[in-house]
């Protein structure tokens, strides 16, 4: 399973590739690990979108919108790349310590679930072949409610907070942002 510095690295390194690029086609290909709406919903909802930032809420990356959030937990073997179509795919996927199939750029294949293709011809690719991920859309002020109990607590890797503004944060459900755009 991912754990929350991996997740952490990868919201990092979609940051600055994803941040600000429209998605013009969005396609599902393992319906199961949709969890709401529907994935043929959730296409219609996410076409013509721009992603503005990437958060991270303990291991789950919340994908902002102008007026929807994505919620996206990778389960254990869950991974987002970016597909860039200036460079060449990897003819073959390499095995980590972990078990982990990697590779620096990969074509989709039976392992790809969701892909987002953006109008500049790059794409983002959900690659997992346990399917245990989880993809959920939610309106645009989403609280803390979507996250499941007990997986979202306050991170390690984030600033420092006061005990008043800990409390604070908890009760309006405002826990801060570190914006890409």
């Amino acid at each position: 399973m991912p754990e929350l510095p991996e997740v952490e690295t990868i919201r990092l390194g979609l940051l600055g590739r994803v941040c600000n690029k429209r998605i013009e086609q969005v396609e599902i290909r393992c319906k199961r690990i949709i969890l709401r709406p529907q994935p043929h919903e959730m296409v219609a909802a996410l076409g013509g979108q721009v992603i503005r930032d990437i958060q991270r809420r303990g291991k789950f990356l919340l994908f902002k919108f102008d007026d929807l959030r994505l919620l996206v937990h990778l389960g254990m073997s869950g991974q987002l790349t970016y597909w860039d179509k200036s460079q060449r795919n990897d003819e073959s996927f390499f095995v980590t310590i972990t078990g982990l199939q990697q590779a620096r750029q990969h074509a989709v294949d039976k392992h790809t679930h969701v892909s987002f293709y953006f109008a500049d011809g790059n794409a983002m690719h959900y690659r997992d072949i346990r399917q245990f991920g989880k993809w959920r859309y939610i309106g645009a002020k989403p609280s803390m409610k979507h996250v499941s109990s007990g997986s979202s607590g306050w991170s390690h890797l984030t600033r420092a907070i006061r005990a008043q503004s800990s409390w604070s944060a908890f009760k309006t459900g405002n826990f801060g942002s570190s914006r890409c755009c």
